[in-house]
């Protein structure tokens, strides 16, 4: 699907190894926008710039003009309201509050296991990740039943998780499954997971 790539006012401080932050990042390529991209790694000095808008340091946070955003979830939706092709939203009111729950319910709650995975040190970070695939196998009819996860065209489900995804896959803790592989790199080889993957592949 062909997209017109578009000049904004976006400013997004990341971090590379940071699967939220991917998260944004992947959500921009889908929708073709150039954004400034700051690195904002811990090996940086504190970003002066983004304590003043976003006192918390957190990350990813996002500046569109006078507008400052600093959870993922809410950035991507607002994202997808702002430039609306493509849509990853399905457009049928169930389909699409459908999608907002998976969100909510089980893509938000696995980000904060893979963050305590990757964060953690020993038994903690061994039982979190352990979860993480316990759950992903759980859910499994989500990566077989339909092109993307429950659907036929990728929404923001997808782009939650192909970060995740992806940091468990360069961690050798992704699942051994089937369905679960297949889907994993049909996001990986898309050329919009591609530009996402590194802070300013996009810009």
């Amino acid at each position: 699907m062909a997209k017109t790539r578009s000049r904004s006012s976006i400013t997004l401080y990341s971090q590379d190894r940071c699967a939220r932050c991917h998260q944004v990042r992947f959500v921009l390529a889908m929708k073709g926008v150039d954004a400034q991209l700051i690195d904002s790694s811990p090996e940086n000095d504190p970003n002066e710039d983004l304590l003043a808008l976003n006192p918390s340091g957190s990350l990813p946070t996002l500046v569109d003009r006078d507008l400052t955003l600093f959870d993922a979830d809410i950035i991507c939706e607002y994202l997808d309201e702002r430039y609306p092709f493509p849509a990853l939203w399905p457009t049928d009111p169930a389909a699409r509050a459908r999608a907002r729950l998976v969100l909510k319910c089980w893509i938000s709650p696995w980000h904060d296991l893979l963050q305590a995975g990757m964060t953690g040190s020993g038994k903690i970070a061994r039982q979190a990740m352990r979860e993480l695939a316990e759950e992903l196998l759980a859910h499994v009819e989500g990566f077989s039943t339909s092109n993307y996860f429950m659907h036929a065209e990728p929404t923001l489900v997808d782009c939650a998780l192909a970060p995740l995804l992806w940091t468990m896959d360069s961690v050798g803790e992704l699942p051994q499954h089937q369905a679960l592989r297949k889907y994993s790199r049909q996001l990986f080889q898309s050329p919009s997971f591609l530009r996402s993957r590194t802070i300013g592949a996009i810009t």
